[in-house]
């Protein structure tokens, strides 16, 4: 709210860049918050909305450096995602103390593989000016992969136990089997190294 406010401030809207990030960055904020208060998702959920806002902001105002700093704090998200909520979860499994399906971390996750899906393959079809630098859309691709992670890191915390392997088997199906009519050959690949992690887990 904060954000929004300061975006109608005078000045700022005589500034198309200002009060762009500011209403980007609160709007996020703000459809954030509700989730972020009533499911008891931790900081995570907050981190990967707010690069979000930043990748956005720069898309936006066509800064590359807002874009930049949006693709990063989206590694950081992920990696403080499986440092802190995935680790939690193993932690409470690694004993057998509590094997039942994370309901909430799932959404966590599956909230965090639409938006790096979103952002890998989406959004320079919608916006191909924008990301025409070679490194930039390297970037975005290697995004493509942390969605994977996250969904076969949600089909490990929504089907424990015995389980992990077969959703882990039907992700792969579905992964090798969409890589035709999306045409997207990362698919195969990243189908394959699940199916091996399923074999692994039985």
């Amino acid at each position: 709210a904060a954000e929004i406010g300061l975006s109608l401030v005078p000045r700022a809207r005589g500034r198309r860049t200002a009060f762009a990030i500011l209403t980007t960055i609160g709007a996020v904020l703000i459809m954030a918050a509700i989730p972020f208060r009533y499911s008891g998702m931790r900081m995570s959920a907050v981190w990967i909305f707010e690069a979000e806002a930043l990748l956005i902001a720069g898309i936006v105002t066509r800064e590359v450096v807002f874009r930049y700093l949006g693709m990063l704090a989206g590694v950081a998200a992920a990696g403080h995602m499986i440092a802190y909520d995935a680790a939690a979860v193993m932690g409470r499994r690694w004993d057998g103390a509590d094997v039942a399906p994370d309901w909430r971390t799932g959404l966590l996750f599956a909230v965090a593989a639409v938006i790096f899906y979103v952002n890998s393959q989406w959004l320079p079809r919608r916006r191909p000016e924008v990301f025409d630098g070679n490194y930039e859309s390297t970037l975005l691709q290697r995004a493509f992969y942390l969605g994977s992670t996250m969904l076969w890191i949600l089909a490990w915390i929504v089907c424990p136990e015995q389980w992990t392997a077969v959703a882990w088997a039907v992700l792969a199906v579905a992964m090798v089997l969409l890589r035709t009519p999306l045409d997207l050959d990362a698919l195969q690949v990243q189908g394959n190294l699940i199916a091996a992690t399923a074999l692994l887990r039985l």
